[in-house]
Parts: C-alpha cells; structure tokens; sequence
C-alpha cells in the first residue's frame, strides 16, 4: 500500500476541498482569507484550515486541523516527482503520505472485513401471527395513553436533544427509533407521537407548520417500518460482539497482568446478582483484551454457557444453537407474559388490515420500504 500512495504521479490524486455555505468563510490558521471554496493538499508543514462563521466569528476545524497546502489552481503539469510534485509557484510541496497510507489502508478494511451488525428486533416477516397482530394495532392507534407516556423516562435523552442545536431534525429520527424498540411492543403510534412532543417541550423545534408536519411523518414511519419486538441472541452472538466491541474499545495495558482464571469469584458473583449475560460477557473480553489474554468468541462462548447453565454435558454442539435474552429469568418472564396477553387479545379482535399494511404476514411479500 504504501509504495502504490508513494509512486502515484498526479497530484490531483490527493486533493481534496470543502465548500462553506454564505453565512460560514474559510480562513487559514495565520488569519489569511481563503474564501468560501477551499482545494488542498494534506503535508506536513505548513498552516491549517478553519470554517469561520461571519455573524460571531466561532470557528469549526478542517481537514482535521492537520497542516494544508491550498491549490487554489492547479500546475499545467499534474505530474508529481518524488517526493515534491510541482507547484504552479514551484515551491515543493511535503505531501503527508502516511495519512493517505492510513486512509486508504482503512478504505480497504472496511472493504475486506465489512462490519456485520446483527439486527435487535425481529423482521416483519418474521413476526408471529399474536406480534403481527399487536403491531398492526399499534399502529392505528392514534390516541396517547398518558399513564405509558408519563411512565417513560426520556432523561437519557433529552440533554442530549436540548444540545444538539440544528442536527435536532435528524437526531430525532434515531431518537425515536430508539424509544419505539424500546418499548417492546407496548407503545402505541399514538404514545410514540406524543413522546416526540414531549421531548421537543422547551425547545420548539417542531413547533412550525411545516416541521410539525415531518415529525408524524417521522412517527408514521417508524411506528410503520419498524419492528419493536427484541430479537433473541444467541450466546456465540453475544460472545462475538462483546469481543468485537473490546477489540474497539479497550487499550492494552501498559504492563499486562498474567492471567490464571478469566472468570473471578467478583465477577460470577456480579452476574448472579444482575443476570446480565451481556455484560458478563464485556467484563470478560475486556480483561482478556487489557492483559494480552488469548480468548477466542467459541473459548467466551463456552464460559458462558457454564455459567448460563444451559450446556448440555458431552453435547458441546448443542450450545451453539441455544438461544438466551440478554437480562434473564425474572425480567423476560414477566414481560413475555404481558406481550403473549396483549398479542391473544389483539389476535382475537383482529380484522384484516386495508391497502398497504405497515407489515407482512411471515413468508409472504417483503414489507414495504
């Protein structure tokens, strides 16, 4: 990789720009006015970039504040020589080519070894006909229950949405996403809605005619398109992500500590208390991560199933397969009893749904997009 960035001859091959809408100008690091458009080459001297905003002068970073070199036009000879391709002023430019070496080494991985994300809600085609049932009821159920809207806790939330200035429009397309699935099958179209008000209390983004409109068109979608019935993991899905996540998240340890046993007394005793399978499994990748630790996702798997209980003896195949919520026993009982109530009496009131259902009956055509 290095000798293909190192050996291209076109400097036009490591440009790149960025265009600054009317109320913003591009300024360099020395104060120096570049203009609305800026074209430039990354090196590793020279002055930085800024976005200014003309009304109070606040400032945004670019280019990762990494030194530049502006082209603000281009040699009529594109050719680059070594080291220092041509300038239209003939000053060489010091290309940072371990920058373009890391930019398109990560192009590639993430080509090569694409992130595979597993879903946290069951399909639409794979509903049972009791969830398909309660979905479709929620759904056309335009009126708010104030008693589930008040037992909501949107804290998490809200400073979160109260901060996030103009990005408020998209953030609340993730935000109510999230409340829906969070619900588990228990909000109506009519709650969601009344949520998305009562996050948007104090600020008024979605006050104005035309906002308040893309707002249930937003709840419409969701509540529509998105299944909020919670997928079942497997423990090898489990034992897979917690490992993906430490090898994201956890920095090795300056002097790794020689590990004898992964799993601890502490930390067994934790997870009786919790019966957070998921985070059992975090605590465990991490540990192994900080201190060099070799740990496969089948040798987590494996601790897992023996402390879930649910390993058959002299039938390891059979733990592969055996699926586990993530909070178990006393938690998911509860809540499978409630939904399996609500999905037999929305199942025994149920009449066929008009033109262009939120949904499809498992094995027939894909839900609309």
């Amino acid at each position: 990789m290095a000798q293909t960035v190192t050996e291209r001859h076109d400097i036009r091959d490591f440009l790149d720009y960025f265009k600054a809408s009317k109320d913003y100008e591009i300024q360099d690091s020395t104060g120096q006015v570049v203009g609305q458009i800026a074209r430039w080459v990354r090196t590793t001297e020279g002055a930085s970039l800024v976005k200014v905003k003309r009304k109070d002068g606040s400032r945004s970073i670019l280019a990762g504040g990494k030194p530049v070199m502006i082209m603000t036009d281009l040699p009529s000879n594109t050719g680059v020589s070594g080291v220092h391709p041509p300038h239209p002023d003939d000053r060489p430019i010091a290309i940072d080519y371990a920058y373009y070496i890391e930019a398109a080494t990560t192009l590639i991985q993430a080509i090569e070894n694409p992130q595979i994300r597993r879903r946290n809600t069951i399909g639409l085609t794979g509903l049972s006909r009791e969830q398909f049932a309660l979905f479709t009821q929620n759904y056309a159920t335009q009126e708010a229950d104030c008693q589930r809207v008040d037992a909501f806790d949107l804290k998490p939330m809200l400073a979160k949405y109260a901060q996030a200035g103009r990005q408020r429009f998209d953030l609340m397309s993730r935000l109510l996403s999230w409340i829906w699935m969070e619900g588990r099958g228990s909000l109506t179209r009519g709650d969601l809605m009344a949520l998305a008000w009562k996050l948007d209390q104090g600020t008024d983004y979605f006050q104005p005619a035309a906002k308040a409109r893309a707002l249930r068109d937003k709840v419409d979608w969701v509540a529509r398109e998105i299944s909020p019935f919670p997928a079942t993991p497997t423990i090898s899905d489990i034992a897979e992500e917690a490992l993906l996540w430490a090898a994201r998240t956890v920095k090795v340890a300056a002097a790794p500590v020689r590990i004898k046993k992964l799993l601890g007394q502490a930390t067994l005793h934790a997870f009786r208390k919790t019966g957070n399978l998921a985070m059992l499994a975090t605590k465990l990748a991490a540990r192994a991560v900080r201190n060099k630790h070799p740990l496969s996702a089948a040798d987590l798997a494996n601790i897992l199933h023996e402390v879930a209980g649910t390993c058959v003896q002299n039938a390891p195949g059979t733990c592969d397969t055996t699926p586990l919520r993530l909070i178990l026993a006393q938690q998911d009982a509860a809540w499978t009893e409630r939904i399996a109530a609500q999905g037999e009496r929305a199942l025994a009131n149920w009449t066929p749904p008009p033109p262009n259902p939120p949904g499809n009956w498992p094995g027939e055509a894909e839900p609309p997009s």
